[in-house]
């Protein structure tokens, strides 16, 4: 399940308070479990991103070396990321903790409990979020959309609050404005990524295409046997 589907899911629950109880119950606990694994997803993405980045740079150095443009290869395993740093892959981690956090606070509040707070661990971090956000921000977030700080620290509250929010129609409508640009910035982000990705691996293949054909016409070169035209 991509963004387009939990955007979906988003704007079911803010009107789930129409149905019935257990209707609506179970349409919290899709929404919830999508979050979450959506949330994980979102992270996978971004290391192989990194990690494709910095596999280009050696290949682009390897190419290098071969046609003698440079005088040394390093095999090393040293990588400096242009397309993400670790640290903006941990602001990115924080807009995802923020759409997980209120996703598992409606969850809270769609219970039959009486008590409807997260647990320590969410609690923890909820703190921790709106703490770090209102202390400096979210650094190097670019180019995510602006009002990013804004929405972090008003979900983060949300899940932190115990007597405002008690109600998941109101409570989801109230965030909805908060949460749904997070997911629309991360998912048009995720799009720039990959054409980002496809714009270097172009950049590579243009390198490597004249020397390859150079190598072809060499007396004695093996070259792959072209195919028969069908009559």
């Amino acid at each position: 399940m991509g963004y387009g589907a939990l955007s979906a899911l988003l704007a079911t629950v803010a009107l789930s308070g129409c149905s019935g109880l257990t209707q609506m119950q179970d349409t919290v606990s899709k929404f919830d479990q999508a979050t979450h694994a959506v949330a994980s997803d979102q992270m996978t993405f971004l290391r192989q991103v990194q990690a494709a980045d910095c596999a280009n740079q050696f290949y682009t150095a390897a190419a290098s070396f071969a046609t003698k443009q440079t005088d040394a290869l390093s095999l090393t395993d040293r990588c400096d990321p242009t397309l993400l740093t670790n640290e903006q892959i941990g602001v990115r981690q924080r807009l995802v903790d923020a759409i997980t956090l209120y996703a598992d606070k409606i969850q809270a509040i769609a219970t039959n409990d009486t008590n409807k707070t997260l647990d320590k661990n969410a609690q923890s971090l909820a703190g921790k979020l709106n703490a770090l956000v209102k202390s400096r921000g979210p650094s190097n977030a670019a180019p995510i959309a602006e009002g990013v700080e804004t929405a972090i620290v008003a979900i983060s509250e949300m899940a932190l609050d115990q007597r405002r929010f008690t109600d998941v129609r109101s409570a989801a409508r109230a965030m909805q404005p908060h949460v749904a640009p997070l997911i629309g910035a991360l998912q048009d982000e995720n799009t720039l990524f990959a054409q980002g990705m496809a714009s270097k691996l172009q950049q590579l293949e243009i390198q490597l295409h004249p020397r390859a054909r150079a190598i072809a016409r060499r007396p004695g070169s093996t070259q792959l046997p072209r195919r028969h035209r069908r009559a």
